[in-house]
């Protein structure tokens, strides 16, 4: 049992059998290899990496070799026959105190401090917190909420990961599968450029409504992504004319134009890139096939997408944008020629300083044309 306790005090203290790092005659010392500043000292028995210090052989660049060490090491005291049952055990424990101990190493700061400091609002309702605002603060709050600024706000600052350069994949984009290869007996419907492009506006929608977390939501996000996508409804919308007006008209119906627009240009970005493209549609078959949906109708709709994944994965893309870029453009012309219409209307009311009677119909007019 003695030999057990000093795994945990060796892993510490990260007590290994090293040796100093080659050097030969002639050549100059080599740097470290994890920090890139010292010169190397030691050479690590597993890799061989060469390391300066106890610090940098613990770093996080090299911990798949450095916990591969420990855990072969308690491997073996484990399989020895002196070990008995009870030992065993104790050094289970002990492995998993371990584990606790060096996950809550990860935790940010606010979450570690007192449980009951002033702030921590769990178990509050919501008439609580908002108890302890000012009268002016939840006066703004309320505001805030009625008008859908804070959400706005926060959408429009999200870190899209298509937004960036893709020759190295972003940290923050999902995971891109590789779809099952189309059959040569199989021929796609000439609605499923369509549909793709639908999907890449429902995914750019639901991206920001979720505001970059959609699994957060499971449950509301995917029944959102088969309500709004035209390729999982019974009677998909097959008219050219009309597939982009449908979608449109729906966000506009639960958010605003601008929330809309935003999401027909996020989509053109998309569909530009196949690496993009396939990376957005592999996250929404990985959501609707999400383990403990238990919905046949969502993991038949995830087998939908990975169709078009595998449609997009083998054909070419160039012209998929096109439709929808066209599309934003037309809406985007038609919106700011309102807007200079309402400002002019506003304008000219000033002018002409007319009754309150009739300037109320004037502004009942302008919010009627929004």
């Amino acid at each position: 049992m003695e030999n057990l306790k000093n795994i945990k005090i060796r892993r510490s203290k990260a007590e290994v059998h090293l040796k100093p790092a080659a050097k030969k005659e002639g050549t100059i010392q080599s740097r470290c290899s994890i920090c890139v500043k010292i010169e190397s000292k030691y050479t690590c028995p597993r890799c061989g990496i060469q390391y300066c210090s106890l610090e940098c052989y613990k770093d996080d660049r090299h911990q798949d070799c450095s916990e591969g060490f420990f855990k072969k090491e308690v491997e073996q005291v484990l399989k020895s026959e002196m070990v008995e049952t009870e030992d065993k055990k104790k050094m289970i424990e002990i492995l998993k105190r371990d584990k606790e101990e060096r996950e809550q190493d990860f935790l940010p700061e606010e979450l570690l401090g007192d449980e009951e400091d002033e702030g921590n609002f769990e178990g509050e309702n919501v008439e609580e917190l908002l108890a302890q605002l000012s009268n002016e603060e939840r006066e703004m709050f309320e505001k805030a909420v009625a008008d859908n600024s804070i959400i706005s706000e926060i959408s429009s600052n999200l870190d899209l990961w298509w937004s960036k350069n893709f020759k190295i994949m972003p940290e923050n984009a999902p995971n891109l599968h590789n779809p099952p290869l189309l059959s040569d007996k199989l021929t796609p419907h000439w609605t499923t450029p369509l549909f793709i492009s639908n999907l890449a506006v429902v995914y750019c929608f639901i991206y920001r409504r979720y505001l970059g977390d959609p699994e957060d939501l499971i449950y509301e996000c995917t029944d959102e992504i088969l309500l709004y996508g035209e390729c999982f409804k019974s009677t998909g919308e097959s008219d050219p004319e009309r597939h982009l007006y449908s979608i449109y008209e729906m966000i506009v119906q639960e958010s605003d134009d601008k929330t809309a627009l935003m999401a027909f240009y996020d989509s053109v970005e998309l569909l530009e890139s196949k690496l993009k493209l396939r990376t957005a549609l592999s996250h929404l078959a990985s959501l609707l096939s999400t383990k403990g949906l238990k919905s046949k109708v969502k993991k038949h709709a995830a087998k939908k997408v990975e169709f078009y994944h595998s449609w997009v994965l083998n054909s070419e893309i160039e012209t998929l944008s096109l439709p929808v870029k066209m599309f934003y453009l037309e809406k985007k012309c038609q919106i700011d020629e309102f807007s200079i219409d309402a400002e002019k209307i506003s304008s000219q009311l000033e002018k002409a300083k007319i009754s309150e009677f009739q300037e109320a119909d004037y502004k009942k007019l302008i919010q009627e044309m929004s």
